[in-house]
């Protein structure tokens, strides 16, 4: 709870540089803990205390964040600052604390609002790790090269690309395999074929939000319910339980099926901009060719368990904690921004904070 009193501690070689938060200002070794005291009345005095005997320094805080490391926010620009050396760019509810989350809408703690269709608010040369599942999609195909630019400019050189979308060549091969056994008269795979027709073309046709995916889902008994689970994994099933018991619980109340409101033409406008539709869709060839056009080499498919970026399956972005994949319907792809890349200096233009190196932060 950010409205309370909360307590870092330092390390005996911090404190003396810790104790210079009594007059407003704190720097110190490590990263122990970062934060921006919130001012009182007084527009000179700050919440503070400091106890040299425990070598304690404690400090009413409005943007303190316990994990390492945090996101300093500057009030007075609106600015948010990122010190995390990993960026996850539309995160939605899936994200770590150790990251740098960005998305249209901030939906928690820590996760940073901005328009991904702008550019972002990082400077060159800024992350060792940039990671986007199933956002590209959402791109119309135009605008997808000056994305992954965007990607390639904040990334530090050697830093690593890493890329989920649904594998389309995927899609494409089961509805084949299920097309040819249907036509043989084969009854699971023509239930199997109702389901890929929907998942190649629904979340591109649609107009209106969940569109006949959502439809399919609530119908009981649900066709062809473990091929849908094999294909989507952990959301899908945690969504079907969620909605079952909400139907249990109002039985006998009136529910089930409506038929939907016909929508006007600027109400489905509305709903296509909004960005739930797919605009494009993706395989390993066309994929990996804009990667390595946007100036990413050593590009490979991965799998989901699989990363350059250190520790990547501790965050759980792509994997559930019993190890198995978050969407099976994805793509996996890196690519790594060349070690030769030229970046302009680094800085911090965050008034009052200034970058002192890796492991030394100065907070004005």
């Amino acid at each position: 709870d950010l409205s309370k009193y909360s307590k870092a501690v330092f390390q005996k070689s911090d404190t003396a540089d810790a104790c210079e938060g009594i007059n407003g200002k704190a720097s110190f070794q490590g990263q122990q803990g970062f934060f921006e005291k919130e001012q009182t009345q007084s527009l000179h005095h700050t919440s503070t205390h400091y106890d040299a005997t425990q070598q304690q320094f404690s400090v009413k805080v409005v943007g303190f964040y316990f994990h390492n490391p945090p996101i300093i926010q500057e009030r007075a620009s609106g600015r948010t600052f990122g010190l995390q050396k990993l960026l996850n760019l539309g995160c939605g509810n899936r994200y770590h604390p150790d990251w740098v989350n960005v998305d249209v809408r901030s939906n928690g703690n820590g996760v940073i609002s901005h328009d991904l269709k702008k550019p972002m608010p990082f400077d060159d040369a800024s992350f060792v790790a940039v990671y986007h599942s199933h956002l590209l999609e959402h791109f119309p195909k135009e605008y997808a090269p000056i994305f992954l630019r965007e990607c390639f400019r904040v990334l530090k050189p050697g830093g690593i690309i890493r890329v989920a979308v649904p594998d389309l060549e995927q899609i494409a091969r089961l509805y084949l395999q299920c097309l040819d056994r249907a036509l043989q008269g084969d009854e699971a795979a023509q239930k199997r074929y109702e389901w890929i027709v929907l998942e190649l073309f629904d979340q591109m046709v649609r107009t209106r939000p969940g569109g006949a995916m959502f439809e399919y889902w609530q119908r009981q008994p649900m066709p062809a319910e473990d091929f849908v689970l094999e294909r989507m994994g952990s959301q899908v099933r945690t969504f079907l339980k969620g909605m079952r018991q909400q139907k249990e619980n109002s039985s006998g109340k009136g529910h089930g099926l409506h038929q939907a409101a016909e929508l006007t033409a600027d109400e489905i406008g509305r709903f296509r901009l909004s960005g739930e539709v797919h605009q494009w869709m993706y395989d390993r060839y066309s994929l990996g060719k804009l990667l390595r056009d946007s100036g990413f080499e050593d590009v490979r498919v991965c799998r989901a368990d699989e990363s350059a970026i250190p520790d990547f399956n501790t965050y759980l972005l792509d994997i559930e904690a019993d190890g198995s994949v978050r969407k099976p319907d994805s793509l996996f792809m890196e690519g790594r921004k060349p070690a030769a890349v030229t970046t302009r200096k680094e800085h911090n233009t965050c008034v009052g904070i200034e970058n002192r190196g890796e492991n030394v932060l100065s907070f004005l």
